[in-house]
């Protein structure tokens, strides 16, 4: 990312796609360059589709 972004991730995202927990939403935060902000809410999933929710 080269402008600045923000990043929200919950604590409670899990993916089907890794088995890695909850941590793989921050990687965007952790893994580029450039400015940017990471907004983690806790107790919350944070996902396009929540079926159920």
């Amino acid at each position: 990312m080269a402008t600045p972004a923000l990043v929200v991730a919950g604590d409670r995202d899990q993916s089907v796609l890794t088995a890695r927990g909850p941590d793989w939403s921050a990687d965007p935060y952790l893994l580029s360059p450039g400015s940017k902000s990471l907004l983690t809410l806790y107790g919350r999933s944070i996902r396009l589709v929540n079926p159920g929710l």
